[in-house]
This record gives C-alpha cells, structure tokens and sequence, in this order.
C-alpha cells in the first residue's frame, strides 16, 4: 500500500515537471547473527564408511543476515501513465533511491527491481 502511493506520487510528478531528488546513503544494517555449529562424529564412538564417504565432517561458521533500505510491495496494483502502463506483483522489490520535496511534503524516490 505504501508502495503504491510513493510509486503513484512519482510517477505524477514526473510529467508536470522537474523535481530535484537528494541521494539517500545506504543503510546496510546487521539484522541477525548466528554461529552454526554441525559435526558427524562424537568422541570415543566407533563408526564405519562406506568407499567416497566422508569419515569426518564439521561446518562452523557464522550466518549474518543484512537489511538494505528497500519497500516490498504487499499486493499487486497496476500503474498506469498516459504512455506507461506496467503492473507490480505483489513480493516485488523497490529499492530507495532518495527523496524529494514537493509542496512540504518528502517523498521517497525508488527504482523497482525487474520492471
């Protein structure tokens, strides 16, 4: 929903003239961590493999999960332009560009992945 009316107010500004849009730095933030810890094997346990088996096996490592700033569009919706139609799927991916000023009001500027 709130997609749509960023992407709507955009689109109209567009065509009735020039507007200046102010990059915005990416914000890449840290969402979750985790350490992730697996091993085949326990100590003193005798165990048998087959030929191309692995007798040992550990993965130890660290998972991050990282955010950017970006708007999902929560159902599907059609825009439509003199000249541009195109639909979004609900799902779709719009990445934050900047923002822009219009009559006191700041909207965000985003560019839609796939479309």
């Amino acid at each position: 929903m709130i997609l749509r009316k960023i992407l709507t107010a955009t689109l109209f500004m567009v065509p009735l003239g020039c507007a200046s849009v102010q990059p915005v730095a990416p914000q890449v933030r840290v969402v979750d961590s985790k350490h992730v810890f697996e091993k085949n094997y326990s100590l003193g346990v005798e165990a048998s493999a087959y030929v191309g088996e692995p007798i040992v096996r550990v993965k130890d490592y660290y998972e991050v999960v990282q955010a950017a700033d970006a708007l999902q569009a929560s159902e599907s919706f059609i825009l439509s332009r003199p000249l541009l139609k195109f639909s979004v799927a609900a799902g779709t991916i719009a990445d934050v560009k900047g923002t822009t000023r219009r009559h006191g009001k700041t909207y965000r500027v985003v560019a839609i992945r796939g479309v």
